[in-house]
């Protein structure tokens, strides 16, 4: 398999009751979203906060689906690598989990986020959107499933 920076990976832990219920909630059988970075590296947000670690520890007793930008130039790739450093050590956004949950129940309440904080989806969102292509021009808070959805996003493994 050959990774290039960009490289959007979908994935579910397989045994943990976190990603079953964010499936069960969301829809989806995909209950987290990653970056590839470059030299085996990914950036992902987890409860811990936002962290760089190699694809190997980060996939481990994991089902993952790989999705790639067809427009995408080198530019962009490099840009979104210098880009996802800045957000390393940021805390997870639980209120913005507050959000995605009241939308996917339909409830009509005002988008909440703590500052300097996001959640996994976004942060993938945000770095594609810094870097220079919006994934989801009307959505702040999109979702695994969204990826998968989204035509700009082919599936390369």
């Amino acid at each position: 398999m050959h990774l290039e920076p960009g490289d959007i990976i979908l994935s579910h832990e397989i045994g943990s009751g976190t990603s079953q219920l964010i499936a069960l909630v969301s829809g989806s059988y995909w209950s987290h979203a990653s970056l590839y970075l470059n030299d085996g590296l990914i950036i992902e947000s987890v409860k811990y906060g936002v962290r760089i670690l190699p694809f190997e520890e980060a996939f481990y007793n994991t089902k993952y689906i790989i999705l790639r930008c067809k427009y995408l130039t080198q530019y962009q790739k490099e840009r979104m690598i210098k880009i996802a450093k800045e957000y390393v050590n940021q805390s997870y956004d639980y209120a913005g989990c507050v959000t995605v949950l009241n939308k996917l129940l339909k409830r009509n309440t005002r988008e909440i986020s703590t500052d300097n904080a996001v959640m996994c989806s976004c942060l993938v969102h945000e770095i594609y959107k810094r870097g220079g292509l919006n994934l989801f021009p009307f959505n702040n808070y999109p979702l695994p499933k969204d990826f998968e959805q989204n035509n700009l996003l082919e599936r390369v493994f």
